[in-house]
């Protein structure tokens, strides 16, 4: 029997920078600016056509990052702000590899199911870990072979799957599920999400947990999977965000 790891969520993207000695013997007042779709050289600092001025004098007297890591989304980049967590970093990669004793070029199958985002998401998983010295052989499963090797037998190296369910957290309290992540710690986080006498307390408990999850690095978080609808502009009640994979028809109507 063999596992490894189960790659959810979402890439996290991070830069590096650099900062003048003046600079740097004063605590910095740090201002993040984060925008959708801007190009790495639309503004004027990094040689952009268009006039940005006041980001110019911006850069001239502050911090210009002189190399960055992206997943070429913006909710990778929102993450690794907020958690500081989970920086693309292949160097850091290798050296990791190497203290932990893993000889490379390491051979890995890399299992994937039929969904485009598993698919198309796995060659580009794939060719990452090369950059490591971790070779992944892509295997196309359909799903009775995902649901028959990875999930029940838990026979796997790599997997991509995606995990959207807000309130199945408490499958990380189970070390018999396919990634089996043993962890006392989280089970003892996870019984006060239970046993939470109140809201705050249950948010309290449920930031823990995920907190905890995040710095054992359970699993690689990809991305936000998208849920697009299309709908006729006269019904009313769809949920804009989608908390469960369900639709409230009691909550829709006709306008």
């Amino acid at each position: 029997m063999k596992h490894r790891s189960a790659w959810l969520g979402f890439v996290i993207a991070s830069c590096g920078l650099t900062m003048s000695p003046a600079l740097a013997a004063e605590r910095p007042n740090i201002v993040v600016v984060l925008v959708d779709d801007l190009g790495f050289s639309d503004i004027g600092p990094y040689g952009g056509e268009v006039p940005t001025p006041n980001l110019d004098r911006l850069a001239a007297r502050g911090i210009r990052f002189t190399q960055a890591y992206n997943a070429a989304r913006c909710s990778p980049t929102r993450a690794s702000l907020l958690t500081g967590l989970y920086p693309h970093d292949p160097e850091k990669a290798k050296a990791l590899l190497k203290e932990a004793g893993v000889t490379t070029p390491l051979d890995l199958t890399l299992i994937l199911p039929p969904p485009a985002y598993a698919r198309q998401g796995g060659e580009i998983i794939a060719a990452q870990l090369a950059e490591v010295g971790i070779n992944a052989k892509i295997q196309n499963v359909e799903w009775a072979q995902w649901l028959s090797g990875v999930y029940k037998d838990k026979n796997f190296d790599l997997t991509i799957i995606s995990h959207v369910e807000p309130l199945d957290i408490g499958i990380y309290a189970n070390p018999n599920y396919y990634f089996q992540y043993d962890s006392q710690a989280f089970r003892d986080i996870y019984a006060k999400v239970t046993s939470a006498p109140d809201v705050d307390a249950l948010k309290a408990a449920l930031g823990d947990a995920q907190k905890k999850i995040a710095e054992d690095s359970v699993n690689g978080f990809l991305f936000a999977y998208p849920n697009v609808t299309v709908a006729d502009a006269g019904l009313k009640g769809l949920w804009k965000n989608a908390p469960l994979s369900a639709t409230d028809l009691a909550a829709m109507s006709w306008k």
